[in-house]
């Protein structure tokens, strides 16, 4: 791009944060790189289920790493309410012996169909996507949460942050892993106090 600039050229980038970060590298308006929001199909909206208690969901490849540093600090606490995390993708490695993790097609590739079904009944989508992540690119992630009205719980990341605005919250941001884990700890013990929060998401 650098080598060969021609004004022939224009460039898109899948998120308008992937542009602001790239200007800290090179020079995007004489390259005529443009930001929007990449194209994604929605889904008809649903709404929130009524579940007893909370389900969370990992939506696709994840982070295995992330989600097994989540689930043994959740092990560490003394939660009173079950929950569910269900990971809707092929990747359960390092979940085993976490009772409350469970992979839909371990080690499997599942087709978007076959991923739907198990959308539904899910409360809010877990992001485990640390600040190192999706600086100069865009995670479906989001845009799957998006498509199927789901609330977020999210790390600090670029790509998160952009959709998760705080004049019209779509979920929660957490610094670290340890600050998740105790939000999902506090959401599991009081779910019922933060059913009006999660509508209120919903409606953003």
């Amino acid at each position: 791009m650098l080598w060969k600039h021609s004004n022939n050229y224009h460039y898109i980038a899948l998120s308008p944060h992937v542009l602001n970060n790239a200007r800290k590298y090179i020079d995007v308006d004489k390259l005529n790189i443009y930001g929007f929001v990449m194209p994604n199909v929605l889904a008809k909206p649903i709404p929130l289920p009524a579940n007893e208690f909370v389900k969370f969901a990992v939506f696709g490849y994840g982070d295995s790493v992330m989600l097994n540093k989540a689930a043994l600090l959740l092990s560490q606490k003394e939660i009173k309410s079950p929950y569910e995390i269900r990971v809707i993708g092929m990747d359960s490695r390092g979940s085993d012996g976490f009772p409350a993790i469970h992979c839909v097609s371990p080690g499997k590739q599942l087709l978007r169909k076959e991923m739907e079904k198990y959308v539904p009944d899910i409360d809010i989508f877990l992001s485990l996507y640390g600040k190192d992540r999706y600086q100069l690119s865009c995670s479906a992630s989001i845009l799957e949460a998006l498509s199927y009205s789901k609330p977020i719980l999210h790390l600090d990341n670029a790509t998160m942050n952009h959709f998760n605005k705080p004049d019209a919250p779509i979920g929660y941001c957490c610094d670290n892993i340890e600050d998740l884990a105790d939000k999902m700890a506090d959401i599991i013990d009081n779910f019922p106090a933060y059913k009006m929060e999660f509508i209120t998401f919903w409606n953003n």
